[in-house]
């Protein structure tokens, strides 16, 4: 029988602790949902008041970041056409990374720095509400117990079957720098969750569930600031939704025309119905982050189930907290079992 040295079988033990874990609760949210038929409870929002105009900017935004980073380069170290990550030097592979990380931030703060001076966005229209930090906070690392066992297998699973070279780490096996290794932590761990969660799901997802949700209509209050009051009819009383009214702001030269006109309606999400209406903006923006990721093998598969689940947290909470948690951590594990192996 072969001997198995120290460091694999601990490997294997926190494999089979993991796998225990994920088990362990899934049989708790299973007892959970068989006692309140639900996952998770959908906490009414008001519609964000971006549109469509507004992500094809912030698109625009991101591909010209791009360029100017591939021009930088071609610049800098003389480079013709777009550079290959396997193909740089030390020198060269730092300082676009370095670039690469830049462009994401500042294609994040225009993003919220349009949404706010043309649209009127707030801190609960992007999802930075904080009333429920801890809770949300605890929702993330369960939901990360829940699925990272999943989303592993998958991986593990699809690049077996089809072995694809991923540049990261196929660099730092290459060539195993402490320096490398950070500037990878910094964007990987830090930058890309953040940047992906409000681009995808709050910037994208957040206007699909606008576009496609059901809305109940309220009009602005006399005062500014004034809370939002549970619409009730001889039927039906809604749960307050999250936030106050936004005031109409006529004096912002930024805005959009939909933000300063005459009538105002503030119109708040709830619960649609139909699993299509309330499934689709979910099943899109994991679609878009999936192809986001594409030229990396199977990896879009394993992202796609990741998303929606990220997508569902997201939209039951309107918090960008819990799907943020789920995905550094992620990231995060897969960073150290890669170093592991080094």
């Amino acid at each position: 029988m072969p001997e198995i040295s120290i460091p694999l079988a601990i490997e294997y033990a926190i494999y089979a602790v993991a796998i225990a874990g994920s088990l362990f609760a899934w049989i708790l949210l299973g007892r959970w949902y068989s006692r309140t038929g639900q996952i998770l409870p959908f906490e009414p929002r008001r519609a964000v008041p971006w549109t469509a105009i507004d992500l094809v900017l912030i698109l625009m935004a991101q591909l010209l970041l791009g360029l100017l980073v591939m021009r930088i380069m071609q610049q800098r170290f003389d480079i013709s056409g777009v550079p290959e990550i396997a193909n740089l030097a030390r020198p060269e592979l730092l300082t676009l990374l370095w670039l690469s990380i830049g462009a994401s931030i500042l294609t994040v703060l225009f993003a919220v720095a349009l949404v706010a001076l043309r649209c009127n966005a707030d801190r609960d229209d992007l999802g930075l509400n904080t009333k429920e930090l801890r809770a949300d906070l605890r929702r993330g690392v369960i939901a990360f117990v829940l699925i990272a066992t999943l989303v592993y297998a998958l991986q593990a699973g699809l690049f077996h079957l089809y072995p694809t070279p991923h540049p990261f780490i196929d660099l730092l096996r290459k060539q195993p720098d402490n320096e490398l290794f950070l500037v990878i932590f910094v964007s990987v761990v830090i930058v890309a969750p953040i940047c992906e969660e409000i681009l995808f799901r709050v910037l994208l997802q957040g206007w699909l569930e606008s576009a496609m949700s059901e809305t109940s209509i309220r009009q602005p209050a006399a005062v500014d600031g004034a809370e939002m009051a549970a619409e009730t009819d001889e039927t039906e009383r809604r749960p307050q939704p999250t936030g106050r009214l936004r005031p109409i702001n006529s004096t912002n030269p930024y805005a959009a025309s939909q933000v300063n006109a005459a009538i105002n309606p503030a119109a708040y999400i709830v619960q649609p119905l139909e699993l299509s209406r309330r499934f689709a903006p979910v099943l899109i923006s994991s679609i878009v982050f999936a192809l986001a990721h594409f030229g990396h093998g199977p990896a879009p598969i394993p992202l796609f189930f990741l998303a929606c689940a990220l997508g569902y947290l997201y939209q039951q909470t309107h918090r960008i907290w819990p799907s943020l948690v789920v995905h550094t951590l992620l990231n995060l594990c897969s960073l150290a079992i890669l170093w592991a192996e080094l």
